[in-house]
């Protein structure tokens, strides 16, 4: 009786220690997952580690560790990481697409192209790999294979915008105006609000010499933002889009408005701050300024951020603080900080941490 009774306690505290560990694990993903989408990839990299740590060899933290490395631009790293997956499991569909991205990105296209073909061979109904496998194909200059996988994409997912985006950028180029518009109108009215799809469009028409025209879609951004912003208030990625193509496009006081509320949605996003700081340094609101470059370089203090303190401080007449910020950013290799110095007459070296 006794042995049983040791025995069940011996299982009961196993299980404990197996669900504290399951606990921890998934605390650790989940903090990484909410890093990664603020684009504090270097901190995501940590709780993905220790997620690592609780449960080796899980499959969905180490694709997400992958996500992460390409994001840093640590290409070698995720390409081994995600290869140990496809050792155990080679026809996994998102270890295969993350690795052709991977190729992608280092300009393998024929490898690449191999990649993305074996994941719409194992998953026909994944739309985002075709258009990928059409983007691959016009740089190893084969058009008529690039055009025939993106109407695939389409055909699986008609309000793919991104494939419909690429599909007018590539009617226009070829004077075929018509097609471009239908193909944009569909992009529009499948993502009714995205302001980044007539920024992008009027980005485009600009860069084609159609100055005109290109306002009329710029306008549209920030129509497009106040759409998006009434119809969901917490949509921070539209006041984002909205107050930086305020803040381009010269207007500054509507660019602090939405990028201030984008900020305040999500304080830990650190591009939503720092085109905050520039929407107050533009309109010489230097404390303002100074108070959210503050509240950025808690969230990630690096050499560009450093530089804004300094330059912040010195306009407020912090001399000597501006100085020793510039100091410190000067040694991080900062070549902005090592000039500032110099105008002052401050000799300094280039560091390289």
């Amino acid at each position: 009786m006794n042995i049983i009774r040791i025995t069940s306690h011996v299982i009961l505290l196993s299980l404990l220690m197996l669900t504290a560990g399951c606990d921890k694990q998934s605390t650790h993903l989940k903090k990484g997952i909410e890093y990664f989408n603020v684009d504090l990839f270097e901190l995501s990299l940590s709780y993905f580690d220790q997620a690592l740590v609780e449960k080796t060899g899980d499959i969905e933290t180490t694709l997400w560790k992958v996500r992460t490395l390409y994001q840093l631009r640590k290409y070698d790293e995720a390409k081994a990481l995600v290869n140990t997956i496809l050792r155990n499991e080679p026809n996994h569909v998102m270890a295969n697409y993350r690795l052709g991205d991977i190729y992608y990105k280092l300009r393998d296209y024929e490898a690449a192209r191999k990649q993305f073909e074996k994941v719409v061979a194992l998953d026909i109904g994944f739309a985002q790999a075709y258009a990928d496998l059409g983007l691959t194909w016009s740089f190893l200059d084969n058009q008529k294979n690039a055009l025939k996988y993106y109407h695939q994409g389409l055909n699986i997912n008609p309000d793919d915008s991104r494939i419909l985006m690429i599909l007018a950028k590539d009617s226009y180029n070829k004077s075929d105006t018509t097609a471009a518009y239908t193909y944009l109108q569909r992009a529009l009215d499948a993502a009714p609000y995205n302001p980044e799809l007539p920024e992008i469009w009027g980005h485009f028409l600009n860069r084609r010499g159609d100055g005109e025209k290109s306002l009329h879609y710029f306008d549209l951004t920030i129509e497009t933002t106040k759409r998006a912003e009434k119809v969901d208030p917490t949509n921070a990625k539209a006041c984002f889009i909205g107050g930086r193509y305020a803040l381009r496009s010269g207007d500054p006081e509507t660019g602090e408005i939405y990028l201030k509320k984008a900020f305040e949605l999500q304080p830990l996003q650190y591009d939503y701050g720092r085109a905050l700081a520039a929407a107050y340094s533009k309109q010489k609101k230097w404390q303002q300024a100074l108070e959210t470059m503050e509240n950025i370089a808690e969230i990630k203090r690096d050499r560009d951020v450093i530089d804004r303190l300094g330059w912040f401080n010195s306009e407020l007449g912090n001399k000597d603080l501006a100085i020793k910020l510039w100091r410190e950013s000067a040694d991080m290799g900062s070549r902005v900080a090592v000039e500032k110095l110099e105008e002052l007459g401050i000799e300094v070296e280039l560091g390289s941490k």
